[in-house]
Formats: C-alpha cells, sequence, structure tokens
C-alpha cells in the first residue's frame, strides 16, 4: 500500500487486510495521501454457506465509528470451488454462490449500514490433480460466462473479465488462456479487465505482462468495434470503378484518409513477413520489447506525494512495521 500511495494516483484501493491492526493503518494511509474511500476490503464468505466471524466481529465493535468505517468495504465475492467447496453442478452451485454474496451483504449492512458493502458471485473450477483453484481455463471461463449474466439479471451491473491465467508470466499458456478468456468475456458485454500483469493466478505480477495484456485488450477492443457499413450506392459503385481502373486501392481516397482508424497499429505485436524476421539484425524478441515499453512508461512517470504527505504515509507505516513485526 506505502509503494501504492507513494508512486500512483489510483493504485491501491480495495487493499485487503486480515485484522484490526492491518485495517487502522490501512485506512489511515489512505486517508493521509487524500484517497477517496472505500480503501480496505474484508471478504467474509467461506463456502459453503458460511461467514468469517473474526472480520464481522471487527465492524461490530466499531459500528458507531463512521470515520473509520467509511473507509471499509465488506461482504462477498462468493466464490465456491466446483465440486470441492460448491457443487458441480452449474445450477445448484450458482444457488449457493447467490445465497453467500446476498448473506454476507445483507449481514454486513445489518451489523453496520456506514460499511461500504460488496454484494457479487462467481464460481471456479477446481484442480482435482493439484487441489487448487483454476483461472483461465475452458470451465472457468464457461463459470464467468453464466456469472456474468447472473449478476446483471440479479444484481444489476455487468461483471468486468479477469486477465487471470495459469501459465507463467510472458508463456504460450498464458498468453492463449488470456486472450481465449478476454475475446469471449468481452463479446459477452464485458468492458473492464483486472488481474492484468498476474499470473499464475494473482500470485505473480510482472510489468512486462501489463504490456502484454495492454496489447490483448487492444487487439480484443478493435475486434469489438467492428465494421463500418458503408450503404451509399453511388459511393460503392465509384470506389469500384475508380480502384479497378487504377489497378489498386492503394491511392483511393478512401484508403489515404481512413486506414489509420480502420487498421489497428498495435505497439507490441508486429506482422512482419517470414522473410523480414529472418534477415532483421538484431531482431528483439517481445519480451525484450515489452521490457523497452516498461521502461519508456516508467521513465514518463512524474507522480509523487508532496513530502509532508509522504513523511506522514512513512510515519504510519514504521509504526505499522514495529506492532506488527516487532521491528
Amino acid at each position: 500500500l506505502r509503494i501504492c500511495l507513494e508512486n500512483s494516483r489510483g493504485v491501491g484501493r480495495w487493499m485487503t487486510v486480515h485484522n484490526e491492526t492491518e485495517l487502522r493503518f490501512a485506512i489511515a494511509m489512505a486517508q493521509a495521501a487524500g484517497r477517496t474511500p472505500p480503501h480496505v476490503m474484508m471478504q467474509i464468505t467461506i463456502s459453503p454457506l458460511r461467514l468469517n466471524t473474526e472480520y464481522l466481529e471487527i465492524v461490530f465493535r466499531h459500528r458507531a465509528a463512521e470515520h473509520l468505517l467509511a473507509g471499509v468495504a465488506i461482504g462477498g465475492g462468493a466464490i465456491p470451488m466446483l465440486g470441492a467447496t460448491g457443487p458441480l453442478s452449474a445450477p445448484a452451485a450458482w444457488v449457493q454462490a447467490t445465497a453467500e454474496a446476498l448473506g454476507a451483504y445483507m449481514t454486513a449492512k445489518l451489523v453496520a449500514p456506514a460499511v461500504s458493502g460488496v454484494c457479487s458471485s462467481n464460481m471456479f473450477p477446481f484442480d482435482m490433480r493439484g487441489g487448487g483453484m483454476v483461472i483461465g481455463s475452458p470451465e472457468g471461463l464457461l463459470a464467468r460466462l453464466l456469472a456474468f449474466q447472473i449478476n446483471a439479471a440479479l444484481f444489476g451491473f455487468a461483471k468486468g473479465a479477469t486477465l487471470g491465467a495459469m501459465g507463467m508470466p510472458l508463456d504460450a499458456q498464458s498468453a492463449a488462456e488470456k486472450m481465449g478468456n478476454i475475446l469471449l468475456e468481452a463479446l459477452a458485454g464485458a468492458r473492464v479487465f483486472y488481474d492484468v500483469g498476474m499470473t499464475p493466478m494473482d500470485d505473480v505480477f510482472c510489468l512486462e505482462q501489463v504490456v502484454f495484456d495492454r496489447e490483448i485488450v487492444a487487439w480484443v477492443r478493435r475486434l469489438v468495434e467492428g465494421l463500418a457499413y458503408d450503404d451509399d450506392p453511388e459511393h460503392l459503385r465509384s470506389t469500384l470503378e475508380e480502384g479497378i481502373a487504377a489497378g489498386s486501392y492503394l491511392m483511393h481516397a478512401d484508403t489515404v484518409a481512413g486506414h489509420r482508424r480502420f487498421y489497428w497499429q498495435p505497439e507490441l505485436f508486429r506482422y512482419d513477413s517470414i522473410g523480414r524476421i529472418l534477415t532483421e539484425p538484431g531482431r528483439k524478441s517481445l519480451a525484450e520489447r515489452a521490457r523497452e515499453i516498461v521502461e519508456r512508461d516508467l521513465a514518463r512517470h512524474s507522480f509523487e506525494l508532496p513530502e509532508t504527505t509522504r513523511r506522514e504515509v512513512a510515519a504510519l507505516y514504521r509504526e505499522a512495521e514495529q506492532l506488527l513485526l516487532g521491528r
């Protein structure tokens, strides 16, 4: 959180906390930096059909402290795993997930109306061989596509799409899973994309992967924009006549004026022929070019906290370090 506050205008919101001390210091640091609440997130759904009473007790004890609770988001996010913490049957799993999401939201708001409630549901596959939750698989995508429709119908909002995957950063598996998931979720209506730069799951963050993910989203955005349809018969006729007479359409007025709008201009990907690929001296890999983009963007980054604010955040951090780590 300290790194986020010191180096960005908005990254670091909804930070996960696990106890009251973390909660207090995270909120104090975010408030010192002038951030908009909520600042921290406490997830209380435990599948199947349980709530984290430790987190609820913290909120209950401070239910009259509205200045503190205004910085808290709490509730569910229900994520039962198919065949493990939820039924393997998709309809039954959705009944459970919806009950968990609604129950967590309503319980938190009844305990302390000042907190920001969270109410959404999802399902994740469970890897029977590895014993863990999976993001990026075809079953995971099917579950999220169902979640998109159910959340829209029950809760009135469109869920975002995850760039999470199970491959390692920059490898072929993560690229295939990210593209497959984002493409289909965007076609289903998603327009917000999260878990940028992370894989496998949300355990590893990679700056070069952020560049890859941004390129994937740009590719999908261009696809979703579709093709403009010109239904002016006179224009169509004249276009064909002029192009045929010239032998190509390279210098046609429509091409000259519109090719940059029509063709997506990738920043990372290239559309070179095999001849150029094999003969270009010192050709760099995608990962190397992604690192150059990272370094360029970091060099352009100019945000910094005012010095007095930075000192206040640093003092809170040192105090938290002493309490939580005994340093």
